[in-house]
């Protein structure tokens, strides 16, 4: 999705040279982070104008067991019929001004979407980038804060019903299956990726 999948040499990960600079959790990090999920979408986007066009016109029957098979898919909970009017930027400052993580934790809930679009495939759009964002930063809070909100205050401020929340929760969990661990050696990749970013693309 947005490390393992970045084509962009100049923010290669395969070079181990540690970068630090001084992000801002404020203002850098939601920057940065909406930045490489906005830019994921719209290949997605892409992508799926492309296999679009490759439909006959005529297949009718493929089309339809599509439709069908994506109607059961539990996944989509994330998707919501309308497009959320904040932004990815804001709606991650509003995370941000009342959960207050620190800088590692939205690291960390980069490094979870990741590995639930691995696992799951799910392609990403503006339907559901905003209840999957919400939920690897809860799951992200509460794996490396010492002391998190109830996830009925985080129900509102992602705007959701509390119901809600929890079953995207437990959705969420199954489909990494559970796995919250990260080793020194993902984080860093995930901080140097961002660094990067934030040098070479902002």
């Amino acid at each position: 999705m947005s490390v393992k999948e970045s084509s962009d040499t100049s923010i290669s990960t395969e070079d181990s040279s540690p970068i630090k600079t001084k992000l801002s959790l404020a203002e850098d990090l939601p920057k940065i982070i909406a930045h490489i999920l906005e830019e994921t979408i719209y290949d997605n986007e892409k992508n799926d104008k492309l296999q679009e066009s490759k439909i006959e016109e005529n297949d009718e029957t493929k089309m339809q067991k599509t439709q069908k098979s994506n109607k059961s898919n539990h996944l989509d909970k994330f998707t919501g019929e309308k497009i959320p009017k904040i932004t990815l930027f804001n709606f991650l400052k509003r995370i941000i001004k009342y959960t207050n993580p620190e800088k590692s934790t939205l690291v960390i809930c980069l490094i979870y979407l990741d590995r639930f679009h691995d696992l799951t495939c799910l392609s990403l759009n503006f339907h559901n980038i905003h209840r999957l964002l919400l939920m690897s930063a809860l799951i992200a809070i509460k794996y490396n804060e010492d002391e998190h909100c109830t996830n009925s205050y985080f129900a509102k401020v992602g705007g959701i019903p509390d119901e809600d929340l929890n079953n995207l929760e437990e959705v969420y969990l199954k489909a990494i299956r559970y796995n919250l661990y990260i080793n020194d050696e993902e984080y860093e990749k995930y901080e140097t990726y961002l660094n990067k970013f934030y040098i070479f693309k902002m």
